[in-house]
C-alpha cells in the first residue's frame, strides 16, 4: 500500500463474538487496495472486493481522500438486525509512514497512527471499540405537479428532495397500481409521451440516495387531451372532433330543465326537447351501458370562444335553471 498509509476499520455488534477488520490504501502505482484481516462468521479473510472504494492522492497538497461503502452483511454476523437505533462497536485508524523505518517482513513500517476510538492500534481488542449509534433520516418524498397536453402527452415536474441523488417516476391507469417505471437520475422535470388520449393516468414519484428510497409522493391524476379543433370565423353547422368526447349522463339527470355540458373551453346547453328525446330512448333500454349517438347543430359564439377544445376526458354535466346570455345550443 502507499508507503503503508492505510485506514483499517474494525467493527463489531456490541456483545457479539468476533469482529471485522478491513484495511484500505493505495499501491505504489496508485491502485486502490482493500484487504480483510479478520472476518465475521460466514466471511473469509483475504483480498476484499465487495462494496465501493475510491482513494485519490494529491501529491501537491499531500492529501489522500478515502471514500468507502461497505454492505452491512460484510460487517456484522447474520441474524443481527440493523435499523434505526441499532448500535455497533467501531474503531477507525489511519496509519502513517514516510518510509524512514524499515520492516523487512512487510515493507515500510509505520511511524505512528491516528485512531478514532480504540481497539486496533495498540492491539486488537474489540472490547475497546466505541459505540456507533445508527439514526435513520429518510429522504423526503418530492411533491409532483403537472399539466395534461394534447397528442397523448403530459408535462411533469417535482420538487427537489434534499440529499437525493435521483428520482423514480411510476405511473399507470389505476391508483397505486403502477405498470410503468422511469429511472430519471437527478432531473426534476419530464414530458411523458405515448399515452392514450382520454385515459386517466396516476403519477407518483420517489427520491433515492445511496442508502434507500423515500416514500412515494401523493398521486397526480392527468388525462391527455385530444387535439384542438379550429373553428372558422362565423362557423355554423356540424363540427366533428377527431376523438369524439363522451358525455356520461345518468338517466336521473335528464329532466324538463336544460342540461349544461362543459366541454373544455365551450359550454353547450341541451334543450328540454332534446332531453325528452334522450329520456324516451333511455327508458326503452334495459340494463348495461348504452350509447346514444346523433348529429347536432350548434351556434358557436366567436366572441366567447375563439377555439373549441375537445378534451379526451369524460365531459362533466350539471343541471342549469337558466340559459347563459349567448349559449351554444344543441
Amino acid at each position: 500500500m502507499f508507503r503503508s498509509r492505510s485506514i483499517p476499520i474494525g467493527g463489531n455488534a456490541p456483545g457479539s463474538k468476533g469482529y471485522t477488520e478491513f484495511a484500505f490504501g493505495l499501491s505504489d502505482d496508485g491502485r486502490p487496495l482493500a484487504y480483510r484481516y479478520n472476518a465475521i462468521g460466514g466471511q473469509s479473510a483475504g483480498a476484499y472486493a465487495a462494496g465501493q472504494l475510491s482513494i485519490t492522492r494529491n501529491e501537491s497538497t499531500k492529501l489522500t481522500n478515502y471514500e468507502i461503502a461497505i454492505p452491512w452483511n460484510e460487517i456484522v454476523p447474520a441474524g443481527i438486525p440493523i435499523g434505526d437505533g441499532s448500535s455497533l462497536g467501531i474503531s477507525v485508524l489511519a496509519n502513517y509512514s514516510d518510509g524512514s523505518r524499515s520492516n523487512p517482513a512487510s515493507g515500510d513500517a509505520r511511524n505512528g497512527w491516528i485512531e478514532y476510538n480504540s481497539g486496533i492500534g495498540a492491539g486488537k481488542a474489540p472490547g475497546l471499540f466505541g459505540y456507533f449509534i445508527l439514526s435513520h433520516h429518510p429522504l423526503a418524498a418530492p411533491a409532483i405537479r403537472g399539466t395534461a397536453m394534447t397528442g397523448g402527452k403530459v408535462s411533469l415536474a417535482w420538487t427537489e428532495a434534499a440529499g437525493a441523488t435521483g428520482y423514480t417516476l411510476k405511473y399507470g391507469t389505476a391508483s397505486r397500481n403502477y405498470t410503468d417505471t422511469v429511472e430519471l437520475g437527478d432531473t426534476t422535470s419530464l414530458e411523458v409521451e405515448g399515452l392514450s388520449i382520454g385515459t386517466t393516468y396516476y403519477f407518483a414519484i420517489e427520491s433515492y440516495d445511496a442508502y434507500g428510497v423515500s416514500e412515494l409522493s401523493d398521486e397526480l391524476l392527468l388525462t391527455p387531451l385530444a387535439d384542438e379543433v379550429a373553428v372558422p370565423s362565423g362557423a355554423q353547422g356540424n363540427i366533428r372532433p377527431p376523438d369524439p368526447t363522451t358525455a356520461n349522463i345518468p338517466v336521473s339527470a335528464i329532466g324538463d330543465k336544460p342540461l349544461m355540458l362543459e366541454v373544455g373551453q365551450a359550454t353547450i346547453i341541451l334543450s328540454p326537447s332534446l332531453l325528452k328525446t334522450l329520456r324516451a330512448q333511455s327508458e326503452r333500454l334495459e340494463g348495461g351501458d348504452h350509447r346514444i349517438t346523433g348529429s347536432y347543430r350548434f351556434r358557436f359564439d366567436e366572441a366567447k370562444h375563439s377555439r373549441l377544445r375537445w378534451p379526451g376526458h369524460p365531459t362533466t354535466c350539471k343541471s342549469n335553471n337558466r340559459y347563459p346570455s349567448k349559449p351554444d345550443r344543441l
